[in-house]
């Protein structure tokens, strides 16, 4: 229903038109009535009216005066006039000022009084639309902008896109950067309770606690990666921030941190202030800290100076881990593995290698037992999982022992396997082969050349390499390669064309094009981490950028 407020200083004038206009017939309510311009104006902010009927000829504040006032200060309410003949300059005029509609009061039958208020009503109902339009545009937009901005961010952090593009995005969303210092607090939230809320209300909860503990001095930003990993990104205009910045991130951090029941919050800080070029560094270097937490530390704020004392530790031998492993695969005893998986679990990964190193080591494990596999023709695929993304799978790890697990499901299917079926180990020549690519499949290799390092011909090699490996040279090779550039694109802040060319591929285009044909999506675009859109609004402080 429309809300009128009927404006006229004569009261039987007011009540033979309260009574004369068919309100309900066209969705209007009559809601208010006033003897002058001063008392309708006193009733507008209680009655929220849509549309104000008023007389012309009234005293102090004449209709005309009072539809300028409504002009300056009630633009969107509609107002239309009712007078006499004689005064009809004084219409002509009121429209002039902004009145939508006029009738004559000698006019003013029930069949006028309709047709006049069917006029009214369909300028409410285009101006409603189209002012519900303009709200939703300027809406989608802002949420646009929001989404815009939050990608940004993402990409910036992760190194999704470089930094000419990056800059230019910067400019199109009106982000400065120049004399900007940026500080991070990385928070991965686990437990129970938090798988139980969805995105939203997860974010919304994160930056309602992040509001009440904020007492930095500068703005804040919540990136959300999914996962339950999320980056508050601070920043402050100006010179160099002191190291206090920096040590007073730390203290928030600490004071995000939790550890109940239901949810772990997990959080830590940089150790400085940064320039706009050096966030990826920073980025990088909070989530390797946060990564102590898959080492029984959930639910704790982490110092970055445990990661170094880690990473200073004396690191065992990864040639002659790996040597072990391999040589305990051949043997295939099931204790001999459980044996030697509870030592590297126990006792080296969280007392001397960093969770990076460790998960480097973990894939390490995966690729050498890949490789034994094939020498004894056991394919993937009956282990019932097939070949999932391995990063992914360990990305999302909540402790060492979800590392563990992956890696005896696929040695459990490996021993059953070799055990029931009893197949013959492959011949020296292939286990030269399969061991050669694997050292050396991130650079130009040929079968030729690998055939001549097992001591055979190209065309035998060619004929027996799919009976082990299950597909020709090259698409194994190509497999090969593949898996590391997304280990590379998940775990490093390399860029793109440095990745292309670790694995193997010279032309960083021709790499992006053999990616996204394998992949389904570009290299770029696995990097960006799924997250889940939200409606959160973004958490700026004073709604500042």
């Amino acid at each position: 229903m429309w809300r009128v407020i009927l404006v006229d200083d004569e009261e039987f004038v007011r009540a033979e038109l309260a009574a004369l206009f068919p309100w309900r017939r066209y969705q209007f309510e009559l809601a208010g009535e006033a003897e002058s311009a001063q008392a309708a104006i006193a009733q507008i902010a209680a009655l929220q009216p849509d549309l104000v009927i008023t007389d012309i000829r009234m005293p102090e504040m004449d209709g005309l005066a009072f539809i300028s006032w409504l002009g300056r200060h009630h633009p969107r309410l509609v107002v239309a006039v009712v007078s006499a003949y004689h005064d009809f300059p004084l219409v002509r005029e009121a429209l002039r000022l902004g009145a939508a509609d006029y009738l004559m009061k000698a006019e003013a039958t029930a069949t006028t009084a309709g047709a006049f208020l069917e006029r009214i009503a369909g300028i409410l109902e285009r101006r409603h639309s189209s002012r519900h339009q303009q709200e939703e545009l300027t809406s989608n937009m802002a949420r646009y902008h929001r989404l815009a901005t939050e990608s940004f961010w993402r990409d910036t952090l992760t190194r999704a896109s470089d930094e000419p593009e990056l800059e230019s995005r910067a400019r199109q969303l009106g982000v400065v950067l120049e004399q900007a210092w940026f500080g991070l607090i990385f928070i991965h939230v686990s437990g129970e309770r938090s798988g139980r809320l969805d995105p939203v209300a997860l974010r919304r909860e994160l930056e309602a606690q992040i509001g009440t503990r904020w007492d930095w001095e500068g703005n804040w930003k919540l990136i959300d990666f999914g996962r339950g990993d999320f980056a508050v990104l601070a920043s402050r205009m100006g010179p160099r921030p002191a190291a206090e910045a920096a040590a007073k991130l730390q203290e928030i951090a600490g004071r995000l941190a939790l550890n109940t029941a239901e949810v772990k919050r997990t959080t830590c800080a940089s150790s400085e202030l940064c320039p706009f070029p050096d966030l990826p560094r920073s980025f990088r270097e909070v989530r390797q800290v946060n990564l102590l937490r898959l080492y029984h530390r959930e639910g704790e704020c982490i110092e970055t100076g445990e990661l170094a004392r880690l990473r200073q530790a004396a690191p065992p031998s990864t040639l002659e881990l790996l040597a072990a492993w391999e040589r305990i695969l051949r043997e295939a005893e099931p204790a001999a593995v459980h044996h030697f998986l509870d030592q590297v679990f126990a006792a080296i990964l969280p007392r001397s290698l960093s969770p990076e190193a460790a998960r480097g080591l973990v894939l390490e494990f995966i690729n050498t037992l890949r490789r034994v596999s094939l020498e004894y023709q056991v394919r993937w695929e009956e282990g019932g999982s097939g070949e999932p993304d391995l990063p992914e799978i360990l990305e999302q790890a909540e402790s060492i022992q979800d590392w563990r697990i992956q890696i005896e499901d696929r040695v459990g299917h490996y021993l059953r396997s070799v055990g029931a079926n009893a197949h013959p180990q492959a011949s020296a020549t292939i286990r030269k082969a399969l061991a050669y690519i694997q050292l050396h499949f991130s650079r130009d290799l040929s079968l030729e050349e690998v055939a001549s390092h097992a001591g055979v011909s190209k065309s035998y090699l060619c004929r027996v390499f799919p009976e082990y490996a299950g597909e020709h040279f090259r698409d194994y090779l190509q497999r090969l390669r593949l898996e590391r550039a997304k280990e590379l694109l998940r775990f490093t802040n390399d860029h793109i064309y440095e990745i292309a060319a670790k694995v193997g591929f010279w032309n960083s285009r021709y790499f992006s094009k053999v990616f996204h044909e394998a992949v389904g999506m570009t290299p770029a675009d696995y990097r960006r981490v799924p997250v889940y859109e939200t409606s959160a609004a973004p958490g700026l402080k004073a709604g500042e950028e």
